[in-house]
């Protein structure tokens, strides 16, 4: 009952928080204190300008979410408010009495949004029941173009059948552009379109817009990347795939998805299509005199 009667305590109550972000290799420690705590074997360094809202647990009326706001500059924005593709990261929140050395849970949460505005960053989470609720039922919607995510259970091409290990020769154009030492002979594009680079020293990733030569164009810097490097690139995919016949009645086929990976078999798209919808259109009369 200690921890409760500083709580309640107006002179004897001395708090700090300790905030633990854990990712899928590393985790990122903070305290709302000056100086830095250890809790657990952990140390929890001082974050200045750390802050949160009021904690909103989980009802029939909302889903339960918290908000921390937090310096642009710390590490864990840095390394997750730019990822591509968004990767998992859990937020708990310990309150820890000075006077009674008590420490309890206030906060155990899934993080779904980082947003960096100038200085100040602010990560949206919700309890982990509010995450299970928010999340919606997949569906399909019919396409001319594959739904499948690349190398997915759908999909059922190996990624590590499709990848190259190079390493970074230089990077320029505020970290968006990469040099790498090779790209196996394979032509312009073929590692675009999708297609992800790796850092293999942390997992971290990035999607490339563009691959001309050994020049790659991705979507955001990584937030550490120098010539040397190890990375490991996948070959993209288009999501087409087209057959059609010449005028001698020969198939033709074009699209990635068998030009490139011979998997037609699993493309989950409708490459025969219609352009336009027929119960949508106007009846239209044509008069044939």
């Amino acid at each position: 009952m200690a921890y409760l009667d500083d709580e309640a305590s107006t002179a004897d109550g001395d708090v700090t928080e300790l905030y633990d972000f854990t990712g899928p290799t590393a985790s990122y420690r903070y305290t709302s204190g000056a100086t830095a705590v250890t809790y657990g074997g952990n140390s929890y360094t001082p974050a200045p300008g750390l802050r949160r809202s009021a904690l909103e647990h989980p009802t029939s009326g909302g889903e339960g979410s918290l908000t921390v706001t937090l310096r642009a500059s710390e590490t864990v924005v840095v390394a997750f408010a730019f990822a591509a593709p968004p990767r998992s990261l859990r937020l708990r929140i310990y309150r820890q009495q000075a006077n009674s050395g008590e420490t309890t849970t206030i906060w155990d949460g899934e993080v779904v949004a980082i947003e960096a505005r100038g200085a100040l960053a602010t990560v949206r989470t919700l309890s982990k029941l509010g995450a299970w609720l928010r999340r919606q039922i997949p569906g399909l919607a019919a396409s001319w173009r594959c739904p499948h995510r690349l190398y997915d259970a759908r999909c059922k091409l190996t990624a590590t059948d499709w990848d190259l290990a190079t390493t970074v020769s230089s990077v320029g154009g505020g970290g968006t552009t990469i040099v790498v030492a090779s790209v196996g002979g394979q032509p312009d594009d073929w590692f675009a379109k999708g297609a992800e680079i790796l850092r293999v020293s942390d997992g971290e990733r990035r999607i490339v817009y563009r691959q001309v030569g050994t020049t790659l164009t991705i979507n955001d810097p990584f937030p550490t990347l120098t010539a040397g490097d190890s990375v490991t690139l996948f070959a993209g995919c288009d999501h087409t795939h087209r057959f059609y016949t010449d005028f001698v009645g020969t198939i033709l086929v074009s699209g990635d998805c068998q030009s490139k990976f011979s998997n037609a078999v699993n493309f989950g798209g409708e490459p025969s299509m219609p352009g336009s919808n027929p119960f949508t259109l106007n009846i239209r009369y044509v008069r044939k005199d």
